[in-house]
């Protein structure tokens, strides 16, 4: 087991392929939020998300490719894990145009090879809309790495976990 609260991650786990069950329990009280059944397969990485609002969340397993990007590229996927947001985009370096486009709740993009930068800029759009809702910036990406761009908290005024930008 493991400790974590909102925003942190743990980094990958090993665990035996085949049926495994996940639980998930609130620190300091014996209450179960959730354990749900995942079958691994074998030689495969996975990340897990737990989503949606405290106290009914979600796991979300994710396949990771783990394919090597192509000579002097990275991969990069998007998520959408606010449980209140719109459809949203995701642009990359002050590009004109979105990058990844109309992800509503739980939906992943598939990988996409970028340039590697010491400087990366993400900027998180309503789909069609100008304003921007948040920003991950001076963010390292590596050549030959893989990472998972998500969006956590929510949209909702005066949340307490506020809309915002995670990567991995």
């Amino acid at each position: 087991g493991a400790d974590f609260t909102f925003g942190s991650k743990i980094d990958y786990l090993t665990a035996y392929s085949g049926r495994r069950i996940v639980t998930i329990r609130q620190k300091g009280a014996d209450k179960t939020l959730i354990t749900e059944p995942f079958i691994l397969e074998p030689q495969y990485g996975y990340s897990l998300f737990i989503v949606d609002r405290f106290p009914d969340v979600k796991l979300m397993l994710l396949p990771d490719n783990l394919t090597k990007p192509p000579k002097g590229k990275a991969s990069v996927r998007f998520a959408n894990l606010s449980p209140d947001a719109p459809a949203l985009d995701l642009y990359i370096d002050g590009k004109l145009d979105a990058n990844f486009t109309k992800k509503t709740f739980k939906e992943v993009t598939s990988y996409l090879n970028v340039t590697p930068s010491n400087t990366i800029k993400f900027e998180l759009k309503e789909n069609g809309k100008t304003e921007v809702l948040s920003t991950l910036e001076n963010f390292n990406i590596v050549s030959g790495k893989i990472y998972t761009i998500w969006v956590r908290g929510l949209k909702e005024t005066g949340a307490t976990q506020k809309l915002g930008l995670e990567a991995m």
